[in-house]
């Protein structure tokens, strides 16, 4: 069942479920397409095997089947629910991530992952610490070998710099920069990177990524700050 066929048959009106997830259907698609690109980029899944307009469909289908008739005030609850039901979907294809969230309690993984993010080193795809300064000397080597520099999307990119008040003219002005911020916004605790995601792609305050991912405002908070120190301390912060 597509979206026309779920509009035809459900509610109409203002009180209808779909016309309130309409008003956030592009949030939630850039958040899935960017955790899914992430993915792809770290190795877990093959290019083309999931699309960010399947999944975002599939969640505003299973959110809209069980939420019955509602209205206005329950914007906030059907948003809510959307982001949640998408990183349960997410979760669920990405079940081969270096830390599995699943079945886990998500505040013990995210007090871990505050105390790696306090280090000086980031962790690569194989689970090595890797001090800052080193990041510059793997895109060399790469750029040397004729290896394509992993880059962010540019939008995102924009996205990141903003979100993290870093210094946009020193990332600019050379391409290991770049590599540097993709390397570290790659190499993230898997819990920090999707709250991070969920605030710059999905635009979520943090009081709303709290309530998605049933943590405490206070946790969400001292994560997004320790990240941007994270970022900072690579030498990509304003100075």
């Amino acid at each position: 069942m597509d979206r026309e066929t779920l509009h035809s048959t459900s509610h109409g009106g203002t009180d209808d479920c779909t016309e309130l997830a309409a008003a956030f259907l592009a949030e939630l698609k850039r958040y899935c397409a960017n955790r899914l690109r992430t993915a792809v980029a770290q190795g877990v899944i093959r290019r083309g095997m999931y699309s960010a307009d399947d999944l975002t469909d599939e969640v505003y289908l299973r959110v809209c089947r069980q939420a019955g008739k509602v209205g206005p005030e329950d914007l906030d609850r059907v948003k809510i629910e959307m982001f949640r039901t998408a990183n349960t979907l997410l979760d669920e294809i990405i079940n081969t991530e270096s830390v599995s969230l699943q079945g886990l309690n998500i505040g013990d993984v995210l007090r871990d992952e505050l105390r790696a993010l306090e280090e000086k080193y980031t962790i690569d795809a194989e689970g090595e610490l890797i001090p800052y300064e080193d990041l510059d000397d793997i895109s060399y080597q790469q750029e040397k070998e004729g290896a394509e520099l992993q880059l962010l999307e540019p939008g995102f990119e924009d996205e990141l710099i903003k979100a993290l008040d870093l210094e946009e003219s020193v990332i600019r002005a050379d391409d290991r920069f770049r590599h540097r911020l993709a390397s570290l916004y790659l190499n993230l605790p898997a819990m920090s990177r999707i709250l991070l995601d969920l605030s710059t792609r999905g635009g979520l305050t943090v009081e709303e990524i709290a309530r998605v991912c049933t943590l405490e405002t206070e946790e969400v908070r001292q994560t997004i700050t320790l990240v941007r120190r994270h970022f900072h301390a690579a030498g990509l912060g304003r100075s």
